[in-house]
């Protein structure tokens, strides 16, 4: 018996920012996948790309795949009777291992091939059907010999020689040359390996004697290569490999290895792990190795445990035993029509104690992607890599889509050696400097150019995004023509910092050198083109600044010279103060678009791993916490900059969050080595320690890190959605989003068009939301790049193309027709385009739980908890069901935050010492989890929507219970008056005590966030959402 077959985390994405390197696409699509950007789909049926075809479907493995071959073998491994197959078509038992489809059918159907895939046994098999593809599995099988000996099965060799005689068939009905066609163009599928370790190793324990685990996979690896080269051999050449699932955590292996309470048995797991990760990399090496093939490694471990351990997030119910009998041991021959099976099996992950429900494999989803069942992700994942990878082939780098009437005439970069492309080069006092081998080794032509890598860095992707040129050089490059400095340069120097002792430590430019630099550079412009077409020039470039790391990891944790000045809070203060003077003097010089990454995650580089990461080489979090305050206080800078600078555009972009995913998730992202470089031991090596007399890791691609301190070109790689665009936000929901719909409402004392509210807000004016200056509305459209600010649909102020980009419905939205205003002014062609494209957002829920269930008895004695929940959802399935009528497809629902946390709650229901009222928190986690599933189901039954739950409890708890981590000091009050009660009117001009500095806040009343909160909050639920929008 096999296991799960699921979805992959190796998917691709047109909107993926990429290489002319072949082995980058692996990685490329696992990071699509994260974002959400897949082949389009229509019909529930994946579109195969032009002129391509996928004549078959051919199927390898065990019980998961298997459609019936075991009906007749002298096995106890078959199932061709009820309760079997009691969901399929007809309820006929026909030897699938569940009560319905398995993926075998799934994918078929989703590629367009047939419905089902038939058994290779079926002796009543037509020449048309074998020429479409059929299934050899066999329940029961393995990669390790012994396995199908064991329970009396077909094993792999076996299934080989089945393969050779079908190709035998297909040539005497088709002829060589099209038999020859069908192979090299059809999907082969290959999955194998649970029976190997669940059954084999650990219950029979038959190799336990031979083999510890390690050498035990490696057996299995080995045994899965050669099966596949004998594929290869016979004229295979598209391949899908499945990993291993986390077979601890099926019913009868928590039953058996899982102890008294049934846990997941974890040293299955962790077998299954490593099994994984060396089939991963064998996979890379067999791509290389055998020319023409594509093969992908698929991985299934990570989906299937979350929705083992989420069973509800997916619309399921059961996880920990089957439907069948008592659901703990039954499989096979022990689960009979005899046995009492349970009433609805769509609520249940598993059919057997093995197997999972035709229910589950039709909702099995990448947990990062929750949108698309099982079959169908594993055939995005393959298409992606294997039907769109032609040989030899050069991937064409992704060009950004500006907006109309926007031009980007250059890029001007400022910073350290994360994009220094050359101009230490010639400075012979730095130890900073890296123009040897093996730097640049993965260059074009193998050039160390002083890039401090092993190949690109992103100065060089990020210019070729915006279609300016494939490289940014260095300022410092004496042979610059004048056409180089028209369309951007580099005076980024490795080893700068903001802290000017921090350049002096290291010899190199410093920052105010790169100003002066920047100077001239403006000079030479002039003197080239004008003054009028320079200033065009450097008011339409994109700046970036990208310093800050070695301020914090070097000066102050590594070498302490800041120490005896500074705690690190009045460093970080220290730092910003240089930063901030800096971006002014760039605004004065005549700059407008500042993009200002933050600080990576430092402490986890392999060089602060081994100096201060302890015998472990663990993540130093102290830099790491570091980092984080810097950058909470550098994106609150970059907003109070664009406030106070006219027609200015500074941007905080987070870096640190996406490097700590890859970090500790390297599999994930299809790398491998993640705490040490590839540069020598990997431990300490950079700059000149890391030379050509250094043995260097032959596959970088593995890699995150090139030496301790810097990525790989393929870490630095920088996904993008190409081609999307959001035309408008509407906002729906309640005073956490409202921008000023009761202002003019009479009979309502929930506003808030009165100070102090509004006291931070552009003109310190108060507008009617709920906060002391913007609220998530604002930043949604801001970071989204369509306006500043979402203005309320009851503002009488209201232009017409207003509309055009989005109105905020909050507090209002119900009997609003958001189509209506919108045809009126531009037509039904346009608004129809707009409705469809914008993302419409729902926020509400809170005033519900908090107010009129807990607070009065409304609902209270009418419903418990979980009833109130229930017509909560569905109000909120009704909502999204009228938007969907209306023409929305985009449509995001907010989950509640942990409501029990707010400072007026923790007064009411707090006790004495005010703590979070858990039952609060619990109630909303409960309707959370019901939104998301109704999020999925929506998404999968109205046509062309993608319905979206965004998260926003978890990350706002995080802010809670770690404020200083975010730069917060006070938590569990407001900054209004006393800050246990006050909100609406009673937060008001004579509210005594307010503080005078809200940015320390996390709550600005009693009730809402400050500003500086929302931004925080906005940006981590955004930044982790939007791409499932598209």
């Amino acid at each position: 018996m096999g296991f799960l077959s699921s979805s992959s985390s190796s998917s691709s994405s047109s909107g993926a920012l990429m290489s002319s390197s072949k082995k980058l696409l692996i990685f490329v699509c696992s990071l699509a996948m994260v974002l959400g950007h897949y082949p389009r789909i229509t019909e529930c049926r994946v579109q195969i790309p032009p002129g391509k075809t996928l004549p078959a479907i051919i199927i390898f493995g065990d019980s998961i795949m298997d459609t019936g071959n075991n009906n007749n073998l002298k096995s106890v491994i078959k199932c061709n009777f009820p309760p079997y197959g009691q969901n399929f078509p007809g309820k006929v038992p026909t030897g699938r291992f569940g009560n319905g489809k398995v993926p075998s059918d799934f994918i078929a159907h989703e590629l367009g091939v047939k419905e089902f895939v038939p058994p290779y046994a079926d002796t009543s098999l037509t020449p048309e059907e074998l020429s479409t593809g059929v299934c050899f599995a066999s329940g029961g099988t393995g990669y390790d010999p012994q396995t199908p000996q064991l329970v009396s099965v077909i094993s792999l060799s076996d299934q080989l020689n089945s393969f050779k005689e079908y190709i035998g068939k297909l040539k005497a009905n088709f002829g060589e040359e099209r038999t020859n066609f069908i192979l090299a163009n059809s999907l082969f599928l290959v999955v194998a390996g649970s029976d190997d370790i669940a059954n084999t190793y650990f219950t029979i324990g038959i190799r336990k004697a031979q083999y510890d685990v390690p050498a035990y996979t490696d057996l299995m690896v080995n045994s899965a290569t050669n099966f596949l080269q004998d594929l290869y051999a016979l004229g295979a050449r598209r391949f899908g490999v499945f990993s291993a699932p986390p077979i601890g955590c099926v019913p009868s292996q928590r039953t058996l290895g899982g102890g008294i309470q049934r846990q997941c048995a974890e040293e299955y797991n962790d077998a299954a792990k490593l099994f994984n990760s060396k089939l991963s990399a064998n996979m890379k090496s067999l791509n290389s190795k055998l020319p023409d093939s594509r093969m992908v490694y698929i991985d299934v471990y990570t989906p299937i445990l979350d929705i083992i351990l989420y069973p509800t997030k997916y619309g399921l119910k059961v996880a920990n035993k089957g439907c069948c009998g008592t659901g703990v041991l039954e499989v096979a021959i022990l689960c009979t029509k005899l046995s009492p099976t349970c009433e609805n099996p769509g609520d249940h992950v598993f059919w057997d104690s093995y197997h999972p429900t035709e229910q589950a494999y039709s909702v099995l989803i990448p947990p990062l992607l929750q949108k698309m069942d099982a079959a169908r992700a594993i055939v995005l994942c393959v298409l992606c890599y294997i039907l769109m990878c032609n040989e030899g082939l050069a991937m064409k780098p992704m060009k950004l889509k500006l907006p109309a009437n926007v031009s980007v005439p250059a890029v001007i970069m400022f910073g350290d050696s994360i994009v220094d492309t050359g101009n230490n080069n010639n400075n012979m006092k730095t130890f900073a400097r890296c123009n040897f081998l093996p730097y640049g080794k993965d260059f074009e032509g193998g050039l160390p150019t002083g890039r401090f890598s092993n190949g690109k860095v992103p100065a060089d992707l990020l210019v070729e995004a915006f279609g300016i040129k494939e490289l940014l050089p260095p300022y410092m490059d004496g042979s610059l023509e004048p056409n180089d400095l028209l369309t951007g340069v580099n005076l980024a120097a490795g080893g700068v910092g903001y802290d000017p002792l921090t350049s002096k430590i290291a010899a190199v430019e410093s920052l105010s050198d790169q100003l002066e630099q920047f100077k001239e550079y403006i000079e030479k412009l002039k003197g080239i083109v004008g003054e009028k077409r320079t200033n065009f020039i450097i008011s339409n470039s994109m700046i970036f600044v990208v310093i800050g790391s070695n301020d914090i990891s070097n000066t102050y944790f590594l070498l302490g010279a800041r120490k005896l000045q500074f705690d690190l809070p009045s460093y970080i203060d220290f730092i910003l103060n240089h930063a901030s003077e800096f971006f002014k003097e760039l605004y004065r010089l005549g700059a407008r678009r500042i993009a200002v990454l933050g600080v990576p995650a430092i402490g986890c580089v392999p060089s602060q791993r081994t100096i201060g990461g302890g015998v472990g080489r663990d993540c130093d979090e102290k830099q790491n916490q570091a980092a984080e305050l810097f950058n909470s206080k550098l994106s609150a800078e970059m907003n109070h900059l664009r406030h106070t600078l006219p027609n200015s555009k500074f941007t905080y972009m987070d870096v640190y969050n996406p490097l700590q995913d890859i970090i500790k998730n390297p599999n994930k992202y299809g790398f491998e080595v993640v705490d040490k470089g590839c540069c020598g031991t990997g431990l300490l090596e950079v700059t000149k320690l890391c030379n050509q007399y250094h043995q260097t890791c032959t596959d970088s691609s593995k890699y995150v890190f090139w030496d301790s301190y810097h990525p790989t070109e393929r870490a630095y790689m920088i996904v993008l959605p190409e081609n999307v665009t959001v035309p408008a936000v509407f906002m729906f929901g309640d005073s956490i989003v409202d921008t000023g719909n009761n202002n003019n409402l009479t009979r309502t004392f929930l506003k808030s068009n009165f100070p102090p509210y509004g006291r931070d807000f552009l003109g310190g004016v108060p507008t009617g939301r709920f906060c002391n200056g913007k609220v998530p509305s604002d930043f949604v459209v801001e970071e989204l790049g369509i306006k500043e600010y979402l203005p309320a649909y009851l503002d009488p102020d209201l232009q017409e193309t207003d509309l055009l980009t989005g109105v905020n419905f909050a507090s209002s939205g119900s009997g609003f027709d958001p189509l209506t205003s919108i045809v009126m002014f531009v037509g039904d062609e346009k608004a129809n385009n707009i409705i469809s494209n914008s993302l419409f957002m729902l926020e509400s829920g809170s005033d519900d739980l908090v107010n009129t269930y807990y607070h009065t008895p409304t609902r209270f004695f009418q419903y418990d908890i979980h009833a109130y929940t229930d017509l909560l959802l569905r109000e909120a399935s009704s909502f999204v069901q009228k938007l969907f009528e209306l023409g929305a497809r985009r449509i995001g629902i907010i989950g509640l935050p942990p409501v029990g946390c707010v400072p007026s709650q923790r007064t009411l229901a707090g006790g004495k010492e005010r703590r979070c009222a858990d039952k609060y928190n619990k109630a909303a986690e409960l309707l959370n989890t019901k939104l998301s599933a109704m999020a999925d189901f929506q998404t999968s039954n109205l046509t062309d929507a993608r319905v979206v739950y965004m998260d926003a409890y978890y990350p706002f708890l995080d802010i809670i219970q770690h404020i200083h981590k975010y730069g917060f000091e006070v938590v569990n009050k407001g900054c209004c008056g006393t800050g246990m009660l006050e909100v609406t009117i009673l937060c008001n001009k004579w509210s005594p005590k307010t503080c005078t500095n809200a940015s320390t806040y996390v709550f600005w009343d009693s009730y809402h966030p400050t500003e500086r909160a929302y931004q925080i909050l906005s940006h981590r639920v955004l930044q982790n959402t939007i791409h499932s929008f598209f």
